[in-house]
């Protein structure tokens, strides 16, 4: 059986003439980047790891997925030593105007992808452990996505997944 490659990472984008930094992610599967400018949310994105359901990892950075026009979240199911994500394409809905990569009559077409969990979690612990690191030793404040997010959050779900 292929398992798929995980990777989250993070950075710092400094914009010009702004007192703040912006913890800015970075999602890969099999090296192509997933869900490019779009927020995530790492709450959501920790739940997934013990719970299946629809789960909202993709996000606006309000925190409010309609808002970025996503309208349907990551489904994640659950085996012993795997999750299964099946992610719909696009993962947000195009403007009326921006021509469409979904299916002719605009339904999702959802993709699948399979991690093998011990994995899953290291992607995501080191994520948070690379986020947290780079938000305390920045000389600047920095804003953390979604919206409200605090490193005392970030601290609070890094020790869950330990």
């Amino acid at each position: 059986m292929r398992f798929d490659q995980l990777k989250l990472t993070y950075r710092i984008l400094q914009p010009k003439g702004a007192d703040v930094g912006i913890l800015a992610p970075r999602v890969t599967i099999n090296r192509k980047r997933i869900g490019a400018g779009i927020a995530i949310d790492p709450v959501a994105f920790c739940q997934s790891v013990r719970s299946a359901g629809e789960h909202f990892i993709f996000t606006c950075g309000c925190g409010v997925p309609g808002c970025a026009r996503i309208y349907r979240g990551v489904i994640v199911l659950h085996a012993p030593d795997s999750i299964r994500w099946f992610m719909p394409e696009p993962i947000r809905e195009p403007m009326e105007e921006d021509p469409s990569p979904a299916a002719p009559d605009n339904r999702w077409v959802y993709r699948e992808y399979r991690f093998r969990l011990v994995a899953y979690r290291k992607a995501l612990a080191d994520a948070l452990s690379q986020a947290l690191s780079l938000a305390e030793s920045n000389s600047r404040p920095v804003e953390i996505g979604p919206y409200g997010f605090s490193i005392r959050k970030l601290k609070a779900l890094a020790r869950r997944l330990q």
